[in-house]
């Protein structure tokens, strides 16, 4: 996917994950895996945790615990 915005990214790979298209959740998980963590990686987080992977609702729990 190539977009500059990573926000663009995560919602596009979102659409793909929920056509069925793996690529959608390995482009999801990589945008989760930026580091230092930004914007585009916590929405990819949410919508790994929409998808019903567990690694999305790990994320975003560690992000509001942590404060």
């Amino acid at each position: 996917m190539r977009h500059d915005d990573v926000l663009i990214r995560s919602q596009a790979a979102y659409a793909l994950a929920l056509l069925g298209e793996k690529d959608g959740r390995d482009t999801l998980r990589l945008l989760r895996a930026a580091d230092p963590p930004d914007r585009g990686a916590v929405l990819a987080a949410e919508y790994l945790a929409r998808l019903g992977e567990d690694e999305g609702f790990d994320y975003l729990l560690t992000r509001v615990t942590r404060g």
